[in-house]
């Protein structure tokens, strides 16, 4: 097949690897430091009545309403509006958060360009994602060729892989948090219940049966949890090592299910441990320490996975 990313690519001699890593480093996320605040403000509002928002949908965002009658129902909010351009509440929050923007110019905010705002999870019809604060970044436009609606390829797909494994460990409680909330107020009984009186309703306005099938199928995507087995496992490598001494061969075998040298085996478990930033120093370091000492003095991707660690052990 003719790819015209690989020819590119080919062309200027540049390795795919490379450009992951970059535009992944280059991606500008909402901190987590001030996200709890933001979150716990969003869900505040969504449960009691509040003003939030929503992507349109369908073509000239005919179908919106259905969704807001929607969580009339669920939510018993009544308060879910349409964002004025799709995007310009989930902007405004991400300059506030960030302290970037593409079109402030001040001295308290910094400007950029050739950025765009990006959903990581998508699921934009869904209040409680739309304008999560842990659902939204700046990704850098160039990264378009694997994060666009449009494109396609091996390329996308490996840049996704790890550019959403990243978030998981990242963001780790606030999806747990949004799973939760999903079983709660979203599980099957409570939309096929909603879904019922909603289709009266949809009738009585005119929709065809095509467009509630579209409608139907929509709600379940939107309102779907974010799978976490991926970083589970992740988590589950990182525990072995910083809480029960187990080595790089041990964990291979054991929890990767992957073969192991029997002699300087592991390298695979390794390579997770070390992309957190984790080498031998830190073996068994929660066996005479605690997490909230370690992260006092941790920060990057280390103090990430901590955070992320100490949620996984309180629901393990």
């Amino acid at each position: 097949m003719r790819d015209s990313y690989t020819r590119f690519f080919k062309h200027f001699n540049i390795k795919i690897d490379d450009l992951i890593d970059f535009g992944l480093s280059d991606i500008i996320y909402p901190d987590c430091d001030i996200v709890t605040k933001y979150w716990d403000a969003l869900k505040i509002r969504l449960l009691d009545d509040k003003k939030a928002y929503i992507r349109g949908f369908g073509r000239d965002a005919w179908g919106t309403f259905l969704f807001q009658e929607f969580y009339k129902i669920t939510l018993k909010n009544k308060q879910i509006k349409k964002d004025s351009t799709n995007n310009s509440e989930p902007r405004k929050l991400l300059e506030e958060i960030t302290g970037f923007s593409k079109t402030k110019k001040s001295n308290n905010v910094l400007n950029i360009m050739n950025y765009q705002v990006s959903h990581i999870f998508g699921k934009t019809k869904n209040p409680f994602m739309f304008t999560a604060p842990w659902n939204i970044a700046w990704v850098p436009k160039i990264l378009d060729p694997f994060t666009g609606h449009e494109s396609k390829g091996n390329y996308k797909d490996k840049f996704n892989k790890k550019f959403i494994r990243d978030v998981k460990i990242k963001y780790y409680s606030y999806i747990v948090d949004y799973n939760n909330l999903m079983n709660e107020y979203f599980n099957e009984s409570k939309i096929n219940s909603a879904l019922i009186s909603i289709e009266k309703y949809a009738n009585g306005k005119g929709v065809n049966k095509r467009q509630i099938v579209q409608f139907k199928n929509k709600i379940k995507e939107e309102l779907s949890i974010i799978p976490l087995d991926d970083a589970n496992k992740e988590l589950e490598v990182i525990s072995s090592y910083l809480k029960d001494d187990k080595s790089h061969r041990w964990i291979q075998e054991n929890i990767l299910n992957l073969k192991a040298a029997s002699r300087g085996g592991g390298f695979e478990a390794m390579k997770i441990l070390h992309e957190y930033g984790i080498d031998g120093t830190k073996k068994g370091i929660f066996i005479n320490n605690s997490i909230s000492d370690e992260l006092k003095i941790s920060d990057g991707k280390y103090k990430e996975a901590l955070r992320s660690l100490n949620k996984y052990w309180e629901i393990d």
